[in-house]
């Protein structure tokens, strides 16, 4: 599996497809991108059938739909998912292939689509609908959200991901233009679950231990708290250097809040909101915690300025109570908020130093490693016949047991509230996002090497052999958990930093469990220390799926076994093994 997920390279297909993700109700209803999408495919036959289509039926759409910022008289500005129920708009149906393994439940397939469904269900978020009879039409809103279901795949046929078939019915059928090419966005996304899942149980856990104790934690428990405390820094793939040691104090505040509040929903089953009176009396009772109060008014400026589906925390009363987001992924947006406001509008990149720290000084102590901590940047070298070149690899790690040469780009990137595919096209295809800077750095390496002595030169010198010159293997590591074992374009690899770390090191994580009051972490590692090529993802993926320890995602590719259809003017459109 090393062909590429999507063509970043087409600089007119990615511009394409970020904006048709981005207006998603609009874009095929403006006259001047028809003529362009159709010269980007030019000779795609039910490609330009489908545009035709998506031409007609978003004109038609445009009569219900008012794309102002501002609020217009006679139609309803859609807020959320959850204030508005969207969901039930969306009628989309799924079939299970029949040879879908009888290891996936019925059941988790339901769970995956609920989950797609509310992705869809978001695309319509912020849209003014016009009122028919003083009230929304639910036909009228399921045939745009249906479209914009089909939007979603033609961004992905244009960027290269996906193939458009006409089938001898005239039904059209989206599939993946390789198979297994979506395999990583799906494995990378169970491997975050249930990285999630166990911090989630964590921060439970802890709860539970810590319900009603006034008293000092016994070692079991301290060790549990040091873990929920550890969260942050470890899903920002960071030890506990001196940027993450400036956000401490927020780290701290945020944990008592949220463990608090977790024990009055949960243990306590009431739904009392935290008030600012109660968190002063803890800093009467905890004169070391001042920053509480503090702390306590950011988490409501933030938490206020997000929809509500997005928020760790309600405001309700003036306090705050449990909100709908994924606790984790909650606690990591507020700690970014924190250092937004602490550390400035560029404190992701600050954090870039202590990240390569943490993985390098990991490394460095395997002995099957070589880290080579050299850069390769234009200046390095005579750099005269590659005019504009942006070429920066931050360190090279030699495995000796594959005897391969990584050379590495490093990148730190805040999250985001998108949802579903914009996510990761605003973060590996629009150009100048942080990851998209990253390819860009490495993309010419190996090109660079082949055609330069003197860059040639320089690396020998600093320790590589001619061999290793010529076969460098370019990476980009970053901190995102669902974007892993990525292949792009000029062999370049995406991993998320602990895979990159784990398959190198041998360590394949912690296991963690808490059970009458006791809690206990440890890791494993491989009797020899040893690793895979990085280079092919798939082996990386087999790897892990083969690991006892995460049967619980072995089928994890369960969304290949899915049709989802939608039927627009009487032509039936099916997206197969695609499970978006």
């Amino acid at each position: 599996m090393t062909q590429p997920l999507i063509n970043t390279q087409s600089h007119q297909a990615m511009a394409a497809a970020f904006s048709m993700l981005k207006f998603p109700h609009k874009y095929f209803a403006n006259p001047d991108n028809i003529p362009k999408l159709k010269k980007i495919l030019e000779g795609n036959e039910p490609a330009e059938r489908l545009i035709d289509l998506l031409n007609e039926v978003q004109l038609t759409h445009a009569q219900y739909m008012d794309f102002s910022s501002k609020d217009v008289d006679g139609y309803k500005r859609i807020k959320d998912v959850i204030s508005d129920q969207t969901t039930k708009y969306v009628n989309i149906r799924s079939e299970i292939k029949n040879d879908a393994p009888k290891e996936l439940t019925l059941a988790g397939f339901d769970s995956h689509i609920r989950n797609v469904n509310m992705n869809v269900a978001e695309l319509i978020n912020d849209q003014q609908i016009k009122l028919i009879n003083g009230g929304l039409d639910a036909d009228v809103l399921s045939k745009i959200v249906d479209v914009s279901w089909v939007v979603e795949h033609f961004a992905m046929l244009v960027s290269g991901t996906l193939t458009l078939e006409v089938l001898e019915d005239g039904s059209l059928v989206f599939k993946q233009r390789e198979p297994e090419l979506l395999t990583p966005i799906w494995f990378g996304s169970a491997l975050e679950f249930i990285s999630l899942k166990a911090a989630t149980n964590a921060i439970g856990s802890f709860a539970v231990a810590t319900h009603q104790k006034n008293g000092p934690m016994d070692e079991s428990i301290a060790q549990l708290h040091a873990r929920v405390l550890s969260i942050i820094p470890q899903h920002w793939r960071l030890g506990f250097g001196r940027k993450t040691q400036e956000l401490f104090p927020e780290i701290a505040d945020l944990v008592i809040f949220l463990t608090n509040i977790i024990q009055r929903r949960e243990i306590d089953k009431i739904e009392k909101p935290l008030s600012r009176g109660e968190v002063k009396r803890m800093v009467r009772q905890y004169p070391e915690r001042k920053g509480l109060l503090k702390t306590y008014e950011l988490i409501k400026e933030f938490q206020k300025s997000n929809k509500p589906e997005d928020r760790l925390f309600d405001i309700r009363n003036g306090g705050l109570v449990l909100g709908p987001l994924q606790l984790v992924r909650g606690l990591i947006q507020q700690m970014e908020y924190f250092a937004l406001k602490k550390q400035g509008p560029d404190w992701h990149s600050l954090l870039e130093d202590e990240q390569t720290r943490f993985l390098l000084d990991d490394l460095i102590k395997c002995d099957h490693l070589d880290v080579l901590e050299f850069e390769l940047k234009p200046e390095k070298f005579d750099a005269s016949d590659f005019p504009e070149l942006r070429l920066d690899v931050d360190f090279f790690i030699r495995d000796k047991s594959t005897k391969i040469v990584y050379a590495v780009q490093l990148k730190h990137v805040t999250t985001d509230n998108e949802a579903g595919l914009l996510s990761w096209f605003k973060l590996i295809g629009k150009k100048n996002s942080k990851l998209n800077k990253g390819l860009l750095q490495i993309e010419r390496l190996n090109e660079v090497v082949a055609n330069s002595s003197s860059a040639r030169e320089y690396l020998i010198k600093n320790g590589l052999t001619q061999d290793e010159v010529l076969n460098l293997k370019p990476i980009v590591v970053h901190n995102v958990g669902t974007l892993d074992c990525v292949s792009l374009h000029n062999g370049i690899c995406l991993y998320d930093l602990y895979t990159f770390k784990n398959v190198l090191s041998g360590n394949w994580g912690s296991i963690e469990f808490y059970r009458n009051g006791y809690y206990e972490s440890n890791f494993t590692e491989q009797k020899n220390r040893n690793s895979v090529d990085l280079s092919n993802p798939s082996n990386v993926i087999d790897v892990y799926i083969n690991e006892a320890r995460f049967s619980e995602i072995k089928y994890f590719d369960g969304a290949k076994y899915i049709t989802r259809s939608v039927n627009i003017n009487g032509i039936k459109i099916s997206a197969e093994g695609i499970g978006i």
